[in-house]
């Protein structure tokens, strides 16, 4: 049924049957990564504001598509998350990762272009044979 909904493009009703019907937090966020829209995230930012299950499973599984703290701000005072330390400080690891691999990638992309610059001045400065 859901796949069916989605092919005719009522991405919210499959959304929506994923979320009651199944209570299934991990096929809908497949689901809304494999739409790509912006409103079927917001939906389901929605629906879990008052679900600590879905809460949760948002902030293990989310990646790139929404930002964390987009959820956690919408997390109510008071309410009662079991596993919400984890979660958090696996979404802290995962930042961390990702801040080294850009570091690491802008170190090589560095040194890449210093290495590149001195080739071209080497090239630009030297002379060459006319015959």
């Amino acid at each position: 049924m859901v796949f069916l909904l989605g092919r005719m493009g009522n991405n919210k009703k499959a959304l929506m049957l994923i979320i009651e019907r199944l209570g299934d937090v991990h096929r809908a966020i497949e689901f809304a990564k494999e739409q790509g829209d912006d409103d079927l995230w917001e939906d389901l930012l929605k629906y879990s504001e008052t679900r600590p299950i879905f809460i949760r499973g948002l902030l293990e599984n989310v990646g790139v598509e929404i930002s964390p703290i987009r959820l956690i701000r919408r997390i109510k005072n008071g309410l009662e998350i079991p596993g919400l330390k984890e979660a958090l400080i696996k979404i802290l690891q995962d930042f961390h990762l990702q801040i080294s691999l850009l570091e690491g990638c802008q170190a090589i992309m560095n040194s890449d272009s210093s290495e590149l610059s001195l080739q071209l001045q080497k090239n630009q400065t030297r002379g060459f044979f006319l015959s």
